[in-house]
């Protein structure tokens, strides 16, 4: 097996998993919507753990809108990439204490886990978006949650940080691969 091969058939196939970070976009905008409500805490947290709900079947339906695959068959990178996306939820009972315990950072620990599950994915795809767009996630989910008391604020960061990583892949996968 040439690994060269693999990863080039994977990224050109899924499209860089855009169907994905464009799904996140929209689900973050959502959450955003969320937070911007006067619902207390625990319910927009509630209702943000709801909403990850539609990140699969929109997955789904945008990569059948930009003709690409969310999963290559026979290919043997396709079941790193399913473990590189499952990874992130051994993080989940941080998110659990914190809505116990702590339900105003929960939604910082969120952004902050989703932007660092993203790093594994330069390397499957051999991209330098996902090496550069996940440090400036975290560093900036960071920052925002020492600055900013408005917790709306992170929500809105992750939809337009993830807009901006779904348009560097959309670029990538037209012109480079």
């Amino acid at each position: 097996m040439d690994i060269d091969y693999v990863k080039k058939e994977i990224a050109q196939k899924t499209k860089m998993g855009l169907p994905f970070i464009l799904s996140a976009s929209v689900l973050w905008f959502i959450i955003f919507i969320i937070f911007l409500s006067n619902a207390n805490i625990k319910i927009k947290n509630i209702f943000t753990f709801y909403s990850t709900g539609l990140l699969f079947p929109l997955s789904i339906l945008l990569a059948k809108i930009l003709k690409c695959q969310w999963k290559v068959k026979n290919n043997d990178l396709n079941k790193l990439a399913l473990y590189l996306n499952l990874a992130q939820l051994l993080y989940y009972p941080i998110l659990f204490i914190s809505f116990m315990t702590s339900p105003y950072k929960m939604i910082i620990f969120f952004a902050i886990i989703i932007g660092a599950h993203l790093f594994p994915y330069a390397w499957l795809y051999n991209t330098k978006t996902y090496k550069i767009i996940p440090i400036i996630i975290v560093i900036t989910i960071l920052i925002a949650s020492l600055i900013v008391k408005k917790l709306f604020f992170i929500p809105l960061i992750m939809f337009i940080l993830l807009t901006i990583t779904g348009l560097r892949l959309y670029y990538e996968t037209r012109n480079q691969i």
